[in-house]
């Protein structure tokens, strides 16, 4: 099969991008792109290796899984091994755990099932997780799985073989942008919103392979000339352009696509893009590019584990480390492996127990709590509320979403509508002896959306990026929601609100009370300040009990004013009930020295606990339970 050295030209400039965004460079503030570049070229290879030996009768599923295993899994076991020690050292608890996760997840070929789990690929976290750049990896492995066993049963099939292709693609196209929309994380991670990047590729060798294409005429060199240069500016502009308030991938992931599609179509060793990205140094970057890949995020990671503000010095030795390592790793394990030294047997008999390995590792880290025992009675309570904190916000409001009540339950009907904030009141309520009195169902409106009940048009007022998932998802004209609060007892209002949100409250409030003849009840905002877990050990252990944290100046705000438009309202006013006294910052731990916050706005389970109790101190919602 025909070598083109600008393909490996090409994975330069898909991986540079991405590591200099990885590494906080705002010029590159859409690197991330640098990933879509590198379906495209991955589809278009595996397709073109596959067409070639089916036309010649040589096609094995045995011989490509071998070079996949060959191809993929040696480096990555090796970067995989070298993070261990790593994240024994410098990761806590739940970030060993979630790493512990991450093992597990490679090992399955589903690390982009588990990071789209965690939620966010652009969130702070995210630079935090040494393996959540494996996610690509995962895409392209899950379509190594099936697209070999599709072109080696529909290929001959000329008839339906190019419909299909294309059905699929439009399909998937669909479903990205429309998730995009609704839910970006979704449309970001997963195999059918990304399969159309890898099918443009495919098509492209289709198209490449079955007729090729003239390229000594003049014409055709100057078509040539003009299309891959366009290709290549519909890549630059994105990376340069593109950041992580872009609504990506959908319409927006079109660019860099059809870009790298124009050039592996249109260039050649003779064109002049082909020239420029067949130079040596462009060459030979791309030939580590896959290591340079897999090294970079962990290196960042770490380091940022280690300190939180890296100097900008550390950051370029960091870079130049993750490409060091990767000749390295190049030359001594990918080289290796690749070629013949090693026999089939050998090669799936250790990859069989590589993956067994790390995902036993994995298991032991989860199993142990990411190994909680090494820390002091005093330090474990603060590190304990924060493995999986984020799983125990949102389990118990997510299975109680529009659940029906039971009429046979001498229960109070409650329907609580909000969003990770009513989460935490769900969990506040079951914390507590409140459970013994309520039924509560439960349904999400994101803050973001405006949690109100108005005649009025709003959506002026919501940001134009979430306006689509909002328009989707809707407000309070869902029938499965206007029947449960006519079941209802009372309505629960809680949510980050927001300050436009919390200026047309009393007019909401006024709506369903009218409208449904339901006491409404809202409940307050609330913020513990900046919190870090890490730092939080570092408080002295006699002085937790007083420590505070001043609160954010945009939460004061809204509590204010809250508390002067809901006089006369069933208001529930959540941060004096958590944070003590004061109206300017907030007490972080309880008595027994367990933080109540994780993040600064969402409660631990000490924290849903203390709420609770307080719940069960106060008048108002008691009321309810006469």
């Amino acid at each position: 099969m025909e070598y083109r050295q600008e393909i490996d030209g090409l994975r330069a400039l898909a991986v540079v991008p991405v590591i200099l965004f990885h590494a906080g460079f705002e010029l590159f503030s859409g690197g991330f792109v640098g990933v879509d570049v590198f379906f495209v070229i991955s589809g278009y290879l595996i397709t073109k290796i596959i067409l070639s030996e089916l036309e010649r009768g040589k096609f094995s599923i045995i011989n490509f899984y071998e070079r996949r295993a060959r191809r993929i899994l040696p480096a990555l076991f090796l970067v995989m091994f070298v993070c261990i020690p790593f994240a024994w050292f410098l990761l806590l608890p739940q970030d060993l755990v979630s790493f512990s996760k991450s093992l597990i997840s490679i090992s399955v070929f589903g690390s982009n099932v588990f990071f789209w789990s965690e939620r966010g690929y652009f969130g702070t976290a995210t630079e935090l997780k040494p393996l959540i750049h494996t996610w690509s990896l995962a895409v392209e492995e899950q379509y190594y799985l099936f697209f070999p066993l599709f072109l080696l049963f529909f290929a001959k099939k000329k008839i339906i073989f190019r419909p299909l292709l294309i059905v699929m693609l439009f399909v998937s196209f669909t479903l990205c942008v429309w998730l995009t929309k609704v839910h970006q994380d979704t449309a970001f991670f997963l195999l059918h919103t990304r399969l159309w990047e890898l099918l443009v590729g495919s098509i492209v060798a289709i198209i490449l392979f079955q007729n090729k294409r003239e390229t000594k005429s003049a014409n055709a060199w100057l078509i040539s000339s003009i299309a891959e240069i366009v290709g290549f500016c519909l890549i630059l502009f994105p990376i340069f352009f593109y950041s992580k308030t872009t609504s990506f991938p959908g319409y927006a992931a079109l660019a860099p696509i059809l870009g790298t599609a124009l050039i592996i179509y249109y260039s050649s060793s003779s064109s002049i893009l082909g020239k420029i990205l067949s130079f040596k140094v462009f060459v030979f970057i791309g030939l580590i590019s896959y290591s340079a890949y897999l090294w970079h995020q962990p290196i960042l990671s770490f380091a940022k584990h280690y300190e939180q503000d890296v100097p900008s010095v550390q950051i370029y030795l960091m870079i130049a480390l993750s490409f060091v390592l990767a000749y390295f790793s190049w030359r001594y394990v990918e080289q290796p492996w690749r070629k013949s030294y090693f026999s089939r047997k050998l090669v799936f008999t250790y990859s069989a127990i590589g993956l067994v390995f790390f995902a036993t590792i994995g298991s032991i880290g989860v199993l142990n709590n990411g190994f909680l025992n090494r820390y002091s009675q005093e330090d474990s309570l603060i590190l304990s509320n924060a493995i999986n904190a984020g799983d125990y916000v949102a389990k118990r409001f997510d299975q109680l979403k529009l659940a029906p009540f039971n009429p046979d339950k001498k229960l109070k009907k409650i329907i609580i509508i909000g969003d990770s904030y009513g989460k935490d009141l769900v969990n506040a309520i079951y914390e507590s002896e409140l459970s013994d009195h309520l039924q509560i169902s439960t349904y999400q409106i994101n803050s973001g959306c405006g949690n109100l009940y108005l005649q009025e048009d709003f959506t002026s007022h919501i940001d134009p990026v979430k306006l689509p998932r909002c328009l989707v998802l809707g407000w309070y004209d869902k029938k499965e929601l206007i029947a449960l609060i006519k079941q209802s007892d009372a309505i629960w209002l809680s949510s980050f609100w927001l300050y436009w949100v919390a200026e047309r409250l009393p007019e909401s409030i006024d709506n369903l009370e009218k409208d449904f003849g339901k006491p409404v009840f809202v409940f307050g905002t609330k913020n513990f300040g900046t919190i870090n877990i890490k730092s939080l050990l570092d408080v002295p252990k006699d002085q937790r009990k007083k420590f505070s944290n001043e609160i954010a100046p945009s939460s004061i705000e809204v509590q204010n004013l809250m508390r002067e438009n809901l006089i006369g309202k069933n208001f529930v006013d959540i941060s004096a009930l958590v944070c003590g006294p004061s109206t300017s910052d907030c007490l972080i731990f309880n008595d027994e020295g367990e933080p109540l916050s994780f993040d600064g706005g969402h409660f631990t389970k000490a924290g849903a606990k203390q709420l609770g109790k307080a719940l069960m101190a106060i008048e108002k919602p008691n009321i309810l339970l006469k």
